[in-house]
């Protein structure tokens, strides 16, 4: 087959073809490889837009984006594929100038959680002053950590000027709450707003007070909303918390959103759209998605939707007050609201109050123990510890610490003394250690033994006394030693000439005594003028080393080597 010649218009057709590089690569490696040998490759593939190797942004378009924003979070939320372009600069990796330029970007913004020591004194008594009760100062997310961080500090003067919303004893009468309960409308605003009065009901069993509350869901009605990408893709959903379902698109851990697959896919930004200002009633949004999502597509926008239009979405709060009512119809017991209703309603009934209208009238057939004080401390007579009690009756230790009564029991079992210790005498240990010619198999075979002479303090006593019975085995006696080193009048002499024997005189402690005749070797026996004319005669360092050992040190020791004796000497 002839070879075909690519030219520019031919390479240039076939690139119009492909949309990425990597199918242009696989789809027609001949035009592929002609373009970068001939250098046209930028040129024939910039319909392609950025390749993927290439940073999507510049630094201008990225201090633009970071401009608009005060915090990361909020700039992460809002545009991703930016963020994530720009935390590129923040890696360990990189440059000086790169991570300075992160810095760049994220130096206007504030603290979303502050860092430790951030909330000093001064900064508290300011966050303080922007609040008139204390309750407010505590429920404010914002300033929650302020609060928290006066109290551990002791810096209780800042909150003088606070005043206290916990009403006095005896504040909520029948004539005070039922003029409150007769403003609400809805039971749920009424508990969120005056939870002391409806609680006061409660006790006191007004419950005609509040009859005439209605229970509400914040879930019957949906707002419908887009994602717009500008590779006319779209994706339309319906839900009743914007904020909610724009995070969970964005910020998908599983991967399984078509926002965040699109996002992540092609690096395009977006734009986020409610498509209508009013929300519409659960029983119509599913067919109002669906007319929007065919007006999108109608106008030539391409859907990211998989599931079909109309579809509520997932959420457990379902369940309202009429659904829960109308299910427990006939139920008499707890066991069998139990198998009745899911396990996630119950937590439903206990976040809006309605324990007493649901769970309280119901036989406790559970064989659960209502425990009392004189009920609890009678049965935790049995345990020493509370890790056995929290084991044996998680229920019985559950009350014990809502009613502080927990501190009565130890937390552990108290430390045993170490028996080891005082369980031989000093004379069993000694016999039994004299056994053995090494400590290692002593440690090994005996850790009874061993253990007992460290925790008593003989170990050192008894490694010496091993060794001393066990010797040191030589060819050489003390009467040859001693002999040898009487033939030599220096030590280095000696040790030079008789390594082996030298290391065996070390090992048995007789060095001292056989070296008091010897004196070391006189320094410096050469002089100057002599080492001068001795190094005349060598060119090499290692061979005047070996056959004049004595000058090879003197001019090593003066720093003359380099001078008398240099490297590229001939």
């Amino acid at each position: 087959m002839p070879t075909r010649k690519w030219t520019y218009e031919k390479i240039k057709e076939e690139s119009l073809k492909y949309t990425t590089r990597n199918d242009f690569r696989l789809g027609s490696p001949g035009a592929y490889t002609a373009a970068r040998n001939i250098g046209i490759m930028s040129e024939v593939v910039m319909h392609m837009g950025k390749s993927k190797c290439e940073r999507q942004y510049t630094k201008e378009e990225i201090l633009q984006s970071a401009r608009k924003y005060k915090n990361q979070r909020d700039w992460k939320n809002n545009e991703i594929s930016i963020f994530r372009c720009a935390a590129g600069y923040n890696k360990t990796n990189k440059s000086k100038e790169d991570r300075d330029f992160w810095l760049e970007c994220i130096s206007h913004m504030e603290y979303v959680f502050k860092p430790n020591g951030y909330w000093t004194y001064e900064r508290c008594k300011d966050a303080s002053k922007k609040f008139k009760t204390l309750r407010e100062f505590h429920d404010n997310p914002e300033f929650n950590v302020a609060y928290q961080r006066i109290y551990r500090n002791g810096w209780t003067e800042l909150f003088e000027h606070l005043e206290l919303s916990k009403k006095p004893k005896g504040h909520w009468t029948y004539e005070s709450c039922r003029e409150i309960a007769l403003s609400y409308e809805y039971t749920s605003d009424f508990v969120n707003e005056y939870g002391g009065a409806y609680n006061a009901i409660k006790k006191n069993n007004w419950g005609e007070l509040i009859s005439h509350l209605k229970h509400k869901s914040s879930n019957y009605y949906r707002y419908i909303y887009s994602f717009e990408f500008p590779d006319n893709h779209v994706y339309v959903g319906l839900t009743h918390n914007l904020n909610k379902r724009k995070s969970d698109h964005l910020n998908n851990v599983r991967g399984t959103s078509p926002v965040f697959k699109h996002i992540k896919k092609t690096g395009l930004d977006y734009e986020f759209k409610v498509v209508f200002e009013e929300p519409f009633h659960k029983d119509i949004a599913g067919k109002m998605e669906g007319k929007v999502l065919h007006d999108y597509i109608s106008r030539g926008w391409i859907p990211l939707n998989k599931a079909k239009p109309g579809a509520l979405g997932g959420d457990r709060r379902i369940w309202t007050y009429e659904k829960i009512k109308e299910e427990l119809v006939g139920i008499k017991t707890i066991t069998d609201a139990r198998n009745k209703l899911p396990n996630h309603v119950f937590p439903i009934i206990r976040e809006n109050g309605w324990v007493d209208d649901f769970i309280k009238p119901l036989i406790d057939d559970s064989g659960r123990t209502n425990w009392t004080v004189e009920l609890a401390l009678e049965r935790m007579k049995g345990y020493s510890v509370r890790s056995e009690l929290q084991s044996d009756l998680p229920g019985l230790y559950k009350f014990l610490v809502k009613s502080d009564l927990i501190k009565l029991i130890p937390i552990s079992k108290p430390v045993r003394k170490f028996l080891l210790k005082d369980k031989y005498t000093k004379e069993e240990v000694y016999e039994k250690c004299l056994e053995f010619s090494n400590c290692e198999d002593l440690k090994k075979w005996n850790r009874e033994y061993y253990t007992c002479a460290r925790k008593n303090g003989w170990w050192e006593d008894i490694v010496q006394l091993v060794k001393k019975k066990r010797g040191i085995k030589s060819k050489y006696s003390y009467e040859d030693c001693l002999t040898m080193t009487l033939r030599y009048k220096h030590k280095s002499d000696f040790q030079e000439k008789n390594s082996g024997m030298f290391k065996v005189i070390l090992k048995n402690g007789w060095w001292e005594e056989m070296s008091k005749h010897m004196v070391p070797k006189p320094m410096d026996r050469y002089k100057l003028e002599e080492v001068i004319e001795i190094c005349k005669g060598y060119t090499k360092r290692g061979k005047l080393q070996k056959e004049k050992s004595g000058v090879y040190k003197y001019i090593k020791r003066h720093n003359l080597i380099d001078e008398l004796i240099p490297f590229n000497r001939k």
